[in-house]
């Protein structure tokens, strides 16, 4: 990844979200602005908007899946991730908006208060901001109260662009400094349309199918209970990805949903056909064994940056000279159906010289995805020593102290860690409590 495209992309979202507030600032002398109580109140209202507004847009043109910002935000799930914090703040903002206001109306009487913040046709461009206001709330209760299905989330979601569109109509009608400042208006307004442009091409390639590549299903297999093993050969152009990273996949059957889901590459680059390795999880992947051969499937990718942080042969080496004897330079641990990216990245190793113990945790050697193939590999890759870890050994969770005891010192080594979310967060804890330092900690936290 270069440093200097990362800076700039970072650079980029914090100058979209600062340029509005900059450009308010100079507006007006500060002493108005700040001069008193109400002046501070009726600024920190305005302040809250633009920033609110600013950050919303930034959070929906982040969902477009971008290629250059994916790769420079270090992967598609850290670009998630900061969706939902940039979401989040957004939305706390845009609720202390009004809220702020509605105090200036309530020194005057709470009647004034109340017209203020209740919907009205005579102040309509009002009432698009509390109708915006309104969605997002819903959204966030359906987010975090109601537990809806995945699918039934996603399509709710969309709705978040609405309350956006609502609330950018109200931001082009409404008299305050936007529309007193041509460069102001003209600022906001370009990020709003830019915003659903970029929505639009999402839209167009989710259901058009721009950008994807047409696979058929060429084998289906369940390795180990409630968990298939997916093969796809090319309809066409064929799709180049990078070991460790993933793809959304869409199946074109009749009886399953064609909604796109994320799923890891356990193929290796230069394979002719594709594969997945899939668990059995919930709702959509729980019908899998109803896939048929020949079915079409859309792929979309590929997307992460997964296990590539060390792609300089040169610098792998240069690492590995100062480490002690018997020591790796890389540490991978999968637990459960996070093995996936390990698997690409583990037949991958015969192009580089990397040096791996790879910890493969499972309940027991039956329910450990993958570790058959694994284990073929590892025989033919000197440069992966394969530490299978199973809990009905009597060995207890694997922690850092265990890591430490079988493959030496974790400092100055690459840490990759992929499996469920408790088991990334407490292993990362204990790491960094060892001194690793955190860049050289790695996780794949994919979340929609």
């Amino acid at each position: 990844m270069d440093k200097n495209n990362k800076m700039v992309a970072w650079f980029l979202l914090l100058g979209v979200n600062s340029l509005p507030l900059l450009i308010w600032l100079f507006m007006a002398p500060w002493s108005e602005r700040f001069g008193g109580f109400w002046q501070i109140l009726t600024s920190l209202g305005q302040i809250s908007a633009l920033l609110g507004f600013s950050l919303m847009a930034t959070t929906i043109i982040l969902t477009a899946r971008f290629r250059w910002l994916e790769k420079n935000l270090r992967g598609l799930n850290r670009v998630f991730i900061n969706h939902h914090l940039l979401g989040s703040l957004s939305f706390i903002l845009l609720l202390f908006h009004p809220l702020v206001l509605a105090i200036r109306y309530l020194s005057l009487s709470i009647n004034s208060a109340a017209i203020f913040l209740l919907p009205s046709l005579i102040f309509w461009q009002r009432t698009l901001g509390t109708i915006s206001l309104a969605i997002m709330i819903l959204l966030l209760i359906i987010t975090f109260y109601l537990g809806w299905r995945y699918h039934l989330w996603k399509f709710s979601h969309r709705f978040l662009v609405l309350a956006f569109l609502i609330g950018f109509l109200h931001t082009a009608f409404i008299e305050s400094d936007v529309s007193r400042n041509l460069f102001l208006r003209f600022y906001l307004l370009s990020l709003g349309g830019i915003t659903l442009i970029a929505y639009a091409w999402r839209l167009a390639v989710e259901f058009g199918g721009i950008g994807k590549k047409k696979y058929v299903i060429s084998n289906l297999q369940e390795v180990i209970t409630n968990v298939w093993e997916v093969s796809l050969r090319p309809k066409g152009e064929i799709l180049n990805y990078q070991a460790g990273q993933f793809a959304f996949l869409s199946f074109i059957q009749a009886g399953i949903k064609s909604e796109e889901h994320p799923f890891s590459f356990t193929s290796a680059p230069g394979e002719s056909e594709l594969k997945f390795v899939i668990k059995n999880l919930g709702d959509f992947t729980s019908r899998l064994g109803e896939l048929k051969v020949g079915a079409e499937v859309l792929v979309e990718g590929p997307y992460g940056v997964f296990g590539q942080r060390l792609e300089d042969a040169g610098r792998i080496s240069a690492e590995a000279e100062i480490l002690p004897a018997g020591q790796t330079s890389e540490i991978w641990i999968a637990g459960g159906v996070g093995i996936t990216p390990f698997i690409s990245l583990a037949k991958d190793l015969k192009n580089n010289n990397r040096q791996v113990d790879l910890y493969v945790v499972a309940r027991s050697e039956k329910e450990a995805i993958g570790i058959v193939e694994l284990k073929q590999i590892a025989q033919m890759a000197p440069n992966l020593k394969l530490i299978p870890y199973y809990d009905d050994s009597g060995q207890g969770f694997l922690s850092a102290d265990k890591v430490e005891q079988l493959s030496g010192s974790p400092l100055g080594r690459q840490i990759y860690i992929c499996g469920p979310a408790p088991m990334m967060r407490s292993l990362k804890t204990q790491f960094i409590n060892k001194g690793v330092d955190t860049k050289n900690i790695h996780t794949e936290e994919f979340s929609l």
